[in-house]
């Protein structure tokens, strides 16, 4: 996605929140106009996702959870 998509500025929001910025720095509207037009955003939808942990049982579930897409 780049800036102009649909869905781009929501991308961009979680993005720049990840962001860790030096003490004492603000981000200008002129800065965040030149990073969304030099940002280009993947996004990625994975049909299936399996996640393994122990932690799980503690909580009475099974220790391999499985999620899946919607079919649409």
């Amino acid at each position: 996605m780049k800036d102009g998509d649909p869905e781009f500025d929501k991308a961009f929001d979680i993005c720049l929140s990840t962001v860790i910025m030096p003490a004492g720095m603000k981000l200008t509207p002129e800065m965040l106009t030149r990073i969304k037009k030099n940002q280009l955003i993947t996004k990625v939808t994975p049909e299936r996702i399996i996640i393994t942990n122990g932690e799980f049982r503690k909580k009475g579930l099974h220790f391999k959870q499985i999620w899946e897409a919607e079919k649409k």
